[in-house]
């Protein structure tokens, strides 16, 4: 997914779905993406090569 087109989803579903958890992924070399993510409000932020891991640990977090 291109950049822009992240960051509008995110800012479409904190406008549409405040109570929504969002988790915003990139693989970016140019490294705006995930911090701009984080200031429109995705609650965690994860740079790709994604580790399931992390990733687990991520949703436990927004779950729990």
């Amino acid at each position: 997914m291109p950049e822009q087109e992240g960051l509008e989803t995110i800012q479409f579903l904190r406008n549409e779905r405040p109570d929504l958890k969002i988790i915003a992924m990139s693989g970016t070399a140019e490294g705006q993406y995930l911090p701009l993510a984080e200031k429109l409000g995705a609650h965690v932020t994860l740079p790709k090569p994604l580790r399931a891991e992390k990733v687990l640990e991520a949703v436990r977090k927004l779950l729990g």
